[in-house]
């Protein structure tokens, strides 16, 4: 796979991720992007260096592109694969990744045809997110489109018209604007309470996304910004005149900053992961006080409002201002 990075709005060749025979995966970086922008790393764990990252090396940041647990499931149920081979799974998806990411089998930009955006029916949506993370994974099949996380969740585009949120689903490397997600049948509140904590986090100085709560046929739907995307005033092209244009941002959490595989997140014993993040901010932050105060403040939040799901992977660094932080999404 061709790994492709956006940097202002513009799609470079970052590297190439490939199986080599009787090996595992490796990660090399192509020559001319380091050459062109020498100070923008894919991460801050695969500094640029000549020579291929081995898959030890490599796997931590691009398995952290992916869902995780019961979604990653569905998906791979969907796309007949096993939930174990990543890379088959980041193939299908990878259209549309965390951060400024796009990966491609292909050495070339999709076509312009490829690129724009699917009106939804509110309905549709809602009825996606009733039958739960089926649903969700073949919407996310659909777009080609891999979030990272436990929980089963879509990005989609989102424009607001006469009050009412209007959804479309991108197409080809199209990027989205927004997450959804829903409750779980163990949580039935989910949605309420995670806009609601947002809300609170925001009122005592956090840097939190807009949010908001969609009811879509009584069923509540969480609806947030995504920070690491960038909605512009004029219409994209390639899209039509319905739709901005969109720019990706770069961001890394605190398991790929830290080279640290999903399953590692939570904290094992004898381990203390806001040491090795308050080291990491201190050691690269454009602005360490400010953002090791930021990082304090959030756990003092976690803490008062009973967080206990406050992991490496809801702690965000955006490439550029490593180290500010956000609410996990």
């Amino acid at each position: 796979m061709a790994v492709f990075g956006e940097i202002e709005g513009e799609r470079h060749r970052v590297g190439i991720l490939e199986t080599v025979p009787g090996r595992e995966e490796q990660f090399s970086y192509d020559p001319s992007f380091v050459e062109r922008f020498p100070a923008a790393p894919l991460s801050v764990a695969l500094p640029f260096q000549g020579e291929p990252y081995s898959a030890r090396r490599a796997r931590p940041f691009f398995r952290n592109l992916l869902p995780e647990g019961a979604a990653l499931a569905a998906v791979a149920r969907k796309l007949e694969v096993e939930s174990s081979s990543y890379l088959k799974v980041l193939d299908a998806l990878g259209s549309e990744c965390i951060g400024a990411v796009v990966l491609g089998r292909e050495d070339v930009e999709a076509p312009a045809e490829a690129y724009g955006y699917e009106p939804l029916a509110r309905e549709t949506v809602g009825a996606v997110f009733r039958e739960g993370a089926d649903g969700v994974a073949q919407l996310q099949e659909e777009a080609k489109l891999s979030l990272a996380g436990a929980q089963s969740k879509m990005g989609l585009y989102l424009e607001r018209k006469d009050g009412v949120a209007h959804y479309a689903l991108p197409c080809g490397s199209a990027p989205s604007t927004h997450i959804v997600k829903t409750s779980s049948r163990r949580f039935e509140q989910l949605s309420e309470n995670e806009h609601f904590c947002l809300r609170v986090a925001g009122s005592v100085g956090l840097n939190v996304p807009d949010s908001f709560i969609d009811v879509i046929e009584g069923q509540p739907l969480f609806v947030i910004e995504r920070f690491d995307r960038k909605v512009l005033p004029e219409r994209e092209d390639r899209a039509g005149a319905d739709f901005h244009r969109v720019l990706r941002m770069h961001q890394e959490d605190f398991c790929q900053v830290l080279g640290l595989l999903p399953e590692r997140k939570y904290e094992a014993g004898g381990v203390r992961y806001a040491k090795w993040v308050g080291d990491e901010i201190a050691a690269r932050s454009t602005d360490p006080v400010r953002d090791l105060q930021a990082f304090a403040k959030l756990l003092v939040f976690n803490a008062v409002v009973g967080n206990c799901d406050g992991h490496l992977k809801n702690i965000t660094a955006m490439r550029g201002v490593l180290g500010v932080m956000f609410l996990g999404a």
